[in-house]
């Protein structure tokens, strides 16, 4: 009874997990934003003590208050500059809050001026907002664009020309390739695709 419990409860574990992670990628973010998170929760960002563990000569604290050893938990929930994020926000908006606050303890880091009053979460609401209307314009844009019949010139008469084109289907995460081979009267010599 124990190990089917077990069972059981590796099992909600396993398929909690996966949902969470289908969740992320389905996000309607830039996708270093995703890849950042993702680093993040696989503890590959370098954190002075992620550095310090592999030995790099670095101080432990925390970059932008110089207290606390810097781990990735201080880095991105503990750490003052996020104070201000209430944890019942969407997923969306805490990924956003995550990389902009790491983005400010990276140039902490590297010593540039950092505003630590920085409002991280208002930041994020209008980074999501224009990044919305980004893609939203985009796509409005792209359904205006007039599709025009091109006109084939041929060639000289003892030369080939070659046509390729390539299209990707973001939604399918495809790619197409096409090239064509044509004499000078227009005959196809070759083609892949």
């Amino acid at each position: 009874m124990i190990s089917d419990a077990g069972v059981s409860n590796s099992n909600y574990f396993s398929s909690s997990y996966s949902l969470w992670w289908k969740s992320l990628w389905k996000l309607n973010l830039p996708t270093k934003i995703k890849l950042f998170v993702w680093r993040a929760c696989n503890n590959l960002l370098p954190t002075n003590e992620m550095l310090a563990l592999r030995r790099v000569p670095v101080c432990k604290a925390c970059p932008l208050y110089n207290f606390h050893s810097e781990s990735i938990l201080h880095s991105l929930w503990c750490c003052q500059v996020l104070n201000q994020f209430v944890v019942n926000e969407d997923l969306g908006l805490l990924c956003v809050c995550f990389w902009k606050s790491w983005s400010l303890r990276n140039a902490a880091f590297h010593g540039s001026p950092v505003d630590k009053e920085m409002e991280v979460v208002s930041w994020a609401r209008l980074f999501i907002s224009e990044y919305h209307d980004a893609c939203e314009l985009k796509d409005r844009l792209s359904s205006l664009i007039p599709v025009r019949n091109p006109i084939w010139i041929p060639p000289d008469p003892r030369c080939f020309k070659i046509n390729c084109d390539a299209a990707i289907n973001m939604a399918d995460r495809t790619v197409g390739f096409v090239v064509v081979i044509r004499n000078s009267e227009g005959l196809v010599m070759a083609a892949s695709s």
